[in-house]
Formats: structure tokens, sequence, C-alpha cells
């Protein structure tokens, strides 16, 4: 090998950046068939509110498999016809993955206990989980599920999209709204029998450390983002693995409540605070997310 003395350097950098417009431009025509409900309710969301069946066609129940029966543990979000995204926590013990065979994931489900519609079950084939997912703090709180058989998409399973860079500039003003759905504990501190959702705001990291120093500044880090619901509202036990799902309009700043465009998964629930008298998510601290942003490039490794 030889090196020259006056090397001509950023000879590539035309075609790398080629590369990462086709690769942007493909992620925009992706989400012409991603993120898109195929039943025509409205786009409208309402804090707490209960969904109706076929709303969130991408979110998923995940099931483990205790002693002789399937025990709900975590919601999931479908992000291609074989895989599910969700929290490394739910898929492991102490750090380390569980076996496929003892998890299922339930695709089209809305009632956390009966039958639906358009709900099928798939076993999983194998489980990824990011290899710098580190506890307590549950740092790169990510994983894949990659299922054992395609899926077949209908009006109530249908895949969520992945964020991009460039779905900044389709969003209206300069706040990020996003909406959490699942089964996860109410009122009643037992889980939801149909699927909830409720709105949040992604909040910068100086405002979140704010509200609760101590906690906050230990286990935020630059790839995990908190946001704050409305009047207590919060992500609770159960409701782990699940997306925060932000609507990109197609429109670019279309803010109108008929607007047409498709969900992108932003954020993963990860960490929310306990309240003092039970191990039970403090609905008045806000909740902590896995930044999916910081980690298109490792699911699209495993995807592709």
């Amino acid at each position: 090998m030889e090196y020259c003395q006056n090397a001509r350097v950023g000879y590539l950098d035309n075609y790398i950046q080629g590369y990462k417009d086709r690769a942007e431009t493909f992620q925009r025509r992706n989400s012409q068939s991603c993120g898109r409900r195929k039943l025509g309710y409205t786009q409208l969301i309402v804090n707490g509110d209960v969904t109706q069946a076929g709303d969130w066609p991408w979110h998923v129940a995940i099931y483990r498999l205790d002693k002789n029966s399937l025990k709900y543990i975590c919601g999931g979000t479908l992000i291609s016809k074989n895989y599910v995204l969700t929290a490394a926590h739910c898929t492991t013990i102490h750090g380390a993955p569980l076996l496929p065979e003892i998890l299922s994931v339930v695709l089209g489900k809305y009632n956390l206990i009966g039958g639906d519609v358009g709900s099928i079950e798939r076993e999983v084939h194998s489980i990824t989980v990011h290899e710098e997912f580190t506890l307590p703090y549950l740092h790169n709180d990510i994983a894949l599920l990659k299922l054992k058989t395609e899926v077949t998409f209908s009006d109530y399973i249908q895949p969520s999209c992945l964020w991009y860079k460039g779905a900044y500039e389709q969003l209206p003003g300069h706040k990020i709204n996003g909406t959490v759905v699942g089964w996860g504990f109410d009122q009643t501190d037992s889980l939801s029998s149909k699927l909830n959702k409720a709105t949040f705001l992604k909040l910068s990291e100086g405002n979140c450390i704010k509200k609760n120093p101590l906690l906050y500044a230990t286990i935020l880090t630059d790839k995990k983002f908190c946001a704050k619901g409305n009047d207590g509202t919060s992500p609770c036990n159960g409701d782990s693995g699940g997306g925060f799902h932000v609507f990109v309009p197609d429109t670019p700043q279309d803010s109108s409540p008929s607007a047409i465009g498709s969900w992108h998964v932003r954020g993963i629930v990860s960490v929310t605070a306990r309240r003092n008298d039970a191990p039970i998510c403090d609905p008045d601290q806000y909740t902590v997310f896995t930044d999916v942003a910081k980690f298109t490039d490792w699911i699209n490794k495993y995807i592709s």
C-alpha cells in the first residue's frame, strides 16, 4: 500500500451525498405506503380517549409465556411485514435477551381480553437487542422482533413509518406532538380492556431536567427525549415498548383537522417516574422515550 503526499480529499463526497439524498427520497416515497389508516376514522386526537378498532393498525401486543399461559407484557410497533420495534427491557431479563419461543406478537388487536375482528398472532423468530443496552438506566432501550412468518396487511394491520430527518420540514410549527397508545394502567391501577391513546409534547432536555433534576439528569442522554401529557396523562405500567407516533402531513405545514398524511414512530416508551406509595407510574411526571431518530441506521441495518 502506498500513500501520496498530496492526496485529493473529498473525492467521494458527492457520491456519499447522492446516496444520502436517495435514501431521504426513498423514505419520503415509502411514507406513501406506511403509517396510513385504511378505515375512515378521523385523524383528530383527544387526550385519554378510547380508540376505535383499526385506528392504530401498527400497534401490537407482546406476550410472554408464563408457566402454561401467555401474559401480556408490552406494546410494540410494526414497521415491516416481519419486524416489530419495541423496548429492549421488554425482551430481556437482567439485560440478556429472552428466548424467542417464549414470546409471541398479536397484531391488529383492540380488546386486551377477548377476540378482535382482524387480529392475528405470530411467533417470534429472533430477538435483536441493541448491543449497548445497559441497566439500570435503560440506555439504548431498543430492540427488534423478527416474526417467524410475514404479516399480510389489512384494514387492521399496517406498518408505521420510521422517522426521517426531512419530516421536521413537513410539521406545522416548531413543536413535536406525539400520540402514545396502549393497554397500560388506567385510573383504577389496572390494565385497560381497550386500546387507549393520549397526546404528548416533546420537551427540550433543559425543561425536562427542571421538572425533576435528580431523576432526569441521571437517565437522559442524547439518544433519549422526554415528553409531557395534559391533565396528569402519562404512559403507565403495560405501555412500555409502544411508539411515540407523530402525524406528518403530506402538504408541508398543513395544520388543518382534515390534513392527509402518515404516522411516523419517533420514540419508544422507556422510563417513567414511579409514585411514592406504589411501583406504579406517577402521571404528574414526564415520560422518557428512546429517540428513534438516533437509531434509524441501526434499525435499517437489520430490516434491510
